[in-house]
């Protein structure tokens, strides 16, 4: 259990002494983060009490709260945030390292190890020089060396190393770094198939998918999905036996077990950027950059259901399966709630402040949305209000 005191929770094996517990008050809560942060050993969440945020353009549509970041690897920028639904954490990937957000304790976890070869470090394994100057190549979501995307699968964590061009393995119990996959070329999403004891990792440079079997404790090669025109996002429907990706006006529809591409369909985007899934009523909700999302119905081979406009610079958003709520934060700094009925209709719910720059969002069971403000170095904890969708 985290030790909390001056709205600073800190990991109780983090070696936090007494004398500094007693001098907390001393410090605001702006100084906090990067006071505790600068020691990689400390585990750091700052809290502060839930108030509409004031230094958006728009006024908030949801009560919002705030938790302050590590920002002892640098200035964060985070492309693809999830909710863990195993583990019950936010998985906040910030280059350097990634940072587990746990919202019953409130206390952020910090992983170091990312885009380095110090095995001794991490307990990762090292690369040779040509592995890590491949990530230069990377033509992705961010140019940040170091992790950008993570998911979990089983009771480990999956996270993407630009610099050195690899999938790391992740065990959250122990904190740290436990075994590394190679990638054929630089990473931009990766989702896990727990399914089929797989990872998923889009290559969009190469327009293709490539696929890293997890039967074994180091991640190995087993195969590609081309994508023509892609990879941008990708979503896996477990019940279907099916992966989602886009190009710029369709969505590719890729068998899991064969890796083929078994149809394409119309989204009607001019510049198709991320996608969701509502999985038991098959759903899937693709958003675009000009500013709009649509809804496909997969049961009638990918027919729009539905269409709904919204602020542009839209990129990955998130559904509820509690509320029937997506979530799309636009760069702009906003963030709209649109109700998807269960026959695929599109209401929007409201459009207010979010976090500027904002890329993507994740959301848990409770209802709580989370936006990451790179900018101040911290994650809004958004709290949905509006009635659930029927």
């Amino acid at each position: 259990m985290p030790v909390l005191f001056s709205g600073i929770a800190c990991s109780s094996s983090s070696g936090v002494t007494a004398d500094a517990a007693a001098n907390a008050d001393a410090r605001t809560l702006a100084d906090a983060p990067d006071d505790l942060a600068a020691n990689d050993d400390v585990a750091v969440a700052v809290i502060a009490d839930a108030s509409p945020l004031t230094d958006v353009p728009l006024a908030s549509i949801l009560p919002v709260s705030y938790v302050g970041l590590s920002t002892a690897a640098g200035a964060i920028r985070v492309d693809d945030i999830r909710f863990a639904q195993q583990l019950q954490q936010v998985l906040i990937p910030t280059g350097a390292v990634l940072q587990l957000y746990d919202p019953s304790t409130q206390a952020v976890a910090v992983v170091t190890g990312f885009g380095t070869t110090d095995a001794g470090a991490t307990g990762s394994a090292g690369l040779d020089a040509s592995a890590a100057d491949a990530g230069a190549l990377d033509t992705g979501r961010s140019a940040a060396s170091g992790t950008s995307s993570a998911d979990q699968g089983q009771n480990l964590i999956y996270a993407i190393d630009k610099k050195l061009v690899a999938v790391d393995v992740v065990d959250p119990a122990a904190g740290m770094i436990v075994a590394q996959g190679i990638l054929a070329s630089a990473p931009d999403i990766v989702r896990a198939v727990p399914s089929a004891q797989e990872v998923w990792v889009t290559q969009p440079s190469d327009q293709r998918i490539e696929i890293l079997s997890t039967a074994l404790a180091t991640p190995v090669h087993a195969g590609f999905a081309a994508t023509p025109g892609g990879p941008e996002a990708l979503v896996i429907d477990a019940s279907r036996g099916h992966a989602y990706t886009n190009a710029a006006t369709a969505t590719l529809v890729v068998d899991i077990h064969t890796r083929g591409v078994v149809a394409t369909w119309n989204n009607g985007c001019a510049g198709a950027r991320g996608m969701t899934l509502d999985e038991s009523h098959g759903i899937l909700l693709v958003a675009c950059a000009e500013g709009k999302i649509v809804a496909l119905d997969l049961a009638s081979n990918g027919t729009i259901t539905s269409t709904i406009d919204l602020p542009s610079g839209l990129d990955l958003i998130e559904f509820s399966t509690e509320l029937r709520h997506v979530y799309a934060p636009a760069s702009g700094g906003t963030l709209s709630v649109v109700g998807v009925s269960v026959s695929g209709q599109l209401t929007l719910l409201g459009t207010g402040g979010g976090a500027p720059s904002a890329h993507s969002v994740a959301v848990d069971q409770q209802g709580h949305v989370y936006l990451v403000d790179g900018a101040k170095s911290r994650l809004a904890v958004f709290t949905d209000t509006y009635a659930a969708t029927n």
